[in-house]
């Protein structure tokens, strides 16, 4: 999005030289992990290599605005979705299973955890706390654990999401200051979709998964290795599934 190109430069350091910005390579790490730039696509060393080509004078790296205008292909280029919230998932009972739904709908996009460390986690802190016979009890236990998890092991998406809609949510709560006129309202935002978890809902709807309906792979695109195939599948076929209140369920 050209927002965010545009929010990078404003807030690069200005060279000297009329026209120019600087950026060092401990700035072009922060402009990664903050999200701005494509994490899914490339890697925090595609990125400061492309940067590379522009002239490094003492250390810093120089950019006139069309240069970086120029990396826009490395730019996070969707509308951020809004962040997963833990505590929008409600108390109840879910298959075993579920902890890696989890994984492949949320956590592997949301944070930097990989599947093996996520296993882990579920043997040595899920399991013990939350296991009942053959389900699983989604409590505040599980709650908390999982908010910690996504503020310790943010990914840079999650970073981007974060801070786009903190900004959005500040724009429209900011009251009009114009002289001689009355504040206007504050502009409301649409509150997100509720997470229809039908591992909560009646006992044969168990097995219905319209749970954390959030998908990640926008317009369209394709995941760029086979490995994610199955699992886009599986994306997919969830999202497409009927809502409980539309089939009259």
């Amino acid at each position: 999005m050209t927002e965010f190109i545009d929010y990078v430069w404003k807030n690069l350091d200005p060279a000297e030289e009329e026209g120019f910005r600087i950026a060092s390579d401990a700035s072009l790490e922060k402009i990664y992990q903050r999200g701005f730039i494509d994490a899914r696509r490339f890697s925090v060393a595609q990125w400061k290599n492309a940067c590379h080509k522009f002239a490094k004078v003492k250390g810093q790296y120089r950019f006139r605005r069309e240069d970086l205008d120029s990396l826009k292909g490395f730019f996070f280029a969707a509308l951020p979705k809004r962040p997963f919230d833990p505590k929008r998932l409600k108390d109840g009972v879910r298959p075993l299973e579920w902890t890696n739904e989890l994984y492949q709908k949320v956590l592997r996009f949301e944070s930097d955890l990989t599947l093996d460390a996520w296993k882990k986690i579920v043997h040595s802190h899920v399991l013990p706390k939350c296991k009942k016979g053959d389900t699983l009890l989604y409590n505040e236990y599980l709650r908390q654990l999982l908010d910690a998890l996504l503020e310790k092991h943010a990914s840079p998406l999650r970073r981007l999401e974060l801070w786009y809609h903190c900004q959005r949510e500040a724009e429209a709560a900011a009251p009009a200051e114009t002289k001689g006129e009355a504040p206007a309202a504050p502009q409301k935002i649409a509150s997100s979709v509720p997470i229809r978890d039908a591992f909560v809902a009646k006992p044969d709807e168990t097995l219905k998964r319209t749970a954390i309906d959030k998908l990640y792979f926008h317009h369209g695109e394709a995941p760029n290795k086979d490995g994610d195939r199955e699992s886009l599948d599986f994306l997919d076929e969830l999202a497409n599934l009927a809502d409980p209140e539309e089939d009259g369920n």
